[in-house]
């Protein structure tokens, strides 16, 4: 009698054993065809997603995709579309935390209370909030929590790219140009040439004929004591490193406002899109449960 016990409770460690594998195989490795694969799933919290070395559970995920739908102005109706659309967000808010997390930034809860009462100040932007409203789904909470703080935290990382130590190899590419300008000036055009700012509508490096209110900020006072030919010392904006050379200049004779004509180079500066598509190609990411 003893030893059948023990051969039933052989049998049965088996089959537990055999089912967790298969279980966690098809979680892990698999496709999660198994039918019991989600069920298991769902009671134990298992994870689904995985990014980098950051586990996600069903039972976050199911929290993330209940409270989601409320950020939206209407609700969709494609359900394997919302669901695609809620894994990629979920995914986007655990990469950009994590690079939150590797650029050291830190930022208080009033920042945030400051952003989204000047979100809320645009005209646009108050239209869409009565908008939603009006809309039974609708939370503000959710609002905030899956919109606002997503787009803050972008905001953020977008002001520490700026950052000098971040794009060191093109502000160190930028000031050997300049140095090779001052012993040269002949080259300048053939570096205009190499490296311009692709978001200009140009491809010839020349920026015609702006008037002083339209100049960069970054070079309204410097120009006004430069002759044709010379050059800006290495600027930085918001979008890149940058050297100026005047090339024209036309004074108005109606109102005597001035006219001037720039050719530049310009090197970028990381933004976060690029940022965030390489970090994101870099990582690791595994959905396990489709």
């Amino acid at each position: 009698m003893i030893k059948f016990k023990n051969q039933i409770f052989l049998i049965i460690s088996i089959f537990i054993l055999v089912f967790g594998v298969i279980v966690v195989s098809d979680l892990y490795f698999g496709k999660s065809r198994f039918f019991f694969t989600k069920n298991i799933a769902n009671i134990f919290s298992l994870p689904v997603i995985k990014v980098n070395d950051e586990v996600i559970s069903h039972k976050i995920y199911s929290n993330f995709w209940e409270n989601y739908k409320y950020s939206f102005q209407k609700p969709l109706e494609n359900k394997a579309e919302y669901k695609k659309i809620v894994i990629d967000a979920l995914i986007r808010e655990v990469l950009m935390n994590q690079i939150k997390q590797d650029l050291a930034l830190s930022f208080t809860e009033e920042k945030f209370e400051n952003f989204k009462e000047n979100f809320y100040q645009n005209k646009n932007n108050l239209v869409l909030l009565e908008n939603l409203q009006k809309d039974n789904f609708w939370k503000e909470s959710s609002f905030n929590r899956y919109v606002l703080r997503p787009l803050f935290l972008r905001s953020k990382i977008n002001q520490k790219l700026l950052d000098d130590n971040l794009n060191r190899e093109n502000k160190i590419k930028i000031e050997k140009i300049y140095n090779e300008i001052m012993k040269n000036p002949e080259v300048f055009d053939n570096y205009s040439q190499k490296y311009q700012d692709h978001n200009l509508t140009t491809t010839t490096g020349t920026i015609s004929w702006l008037t002083y209110r339209d100049l960069p900020d970054n070079l309204k006072y410097k120009i006004l004591n430069y002759e044709l030919g010379e050059f800006s010392p290495v600027l930085k904006s918001w979008s890149g490193y940058h050297i100026y050379k005047l090339i024209g200049k036309i004074k108005e004779e109606k109102n005597g406002n001035f006219y001037y004509q720039l050719s530049q180079i310009f090197l970028p500066l990381k933004d976060f899109d690029s940022y965030f598509q390489k970090y994101a190609k870099n990582s690791e990411l595994k959905v396990y449960l489709k």
